[in-house]
């Protein structure tokens, strides 16, 4: 991830969690099955009714938290995020568990462990088709000829 320019932040703020970085950029994001349950499991405590089915349940809270995230901007629409969803999760709850890379984490107060650099084996190009998204949310990317 790097710790500038959240491009889903209420993803992350909706889940009761810091930002501490943008982890949409860090692909492969590999994680342990325990922790997507336990990620649900928060889901259905922060939004949900726990009486019900754990099925049910989870997919009543997952629209709720879809619904919040995307009406907390004042000015747009916010689509959930996995990657912020899940990494900014296992951050807060399981950072042992991983290796992090957060890119420009020493500028915003990051531990410098949580800081080296990796060899990135994958990386977005611009969204074909999105307009100029990049440009308006001031995301810094070189533009591909």
């Amino acid at each position: 991830g790097h710790a500038a320019n959240f491009i889903f932040p209420y993803t992350v703020e909706k889940l009761g969690l810091e930002r501490v970085a943008e982890f949409m950029d860090a692909f492969p994001l590999v994680i342990r099955r325990s922790h997507f349950s336990a990620l649900r499991q928060r889901i259905v405590h922060t939004y949900g009714n726990r009486s019900k089915p754990e099925t049910e349940a989870f997919d009543e809270a997952f629209l709720h938290y879809i619904r919040a995230v995307a009406f907390a901007a004042p000015s747009k629409i916010e689509v959930v995020c996995f990657h912020s969803m899940m990494a900014s999760y296992v951050w807060a709850k399981h950072r042992d568990d991983y290796t992090w890379s957060i890119r420009y984490g020493h500028l915003t107060g990051v531990a410098l462990q949580h800081t080296c650099p990796r060899l990135r084996v994958a990386h977005h190009l611009a969204y074909w088709g999105l307009g100029d998204w990049m440009t308006e949310m001031h995301y810094p990317y070189k533009q591909l000829k």
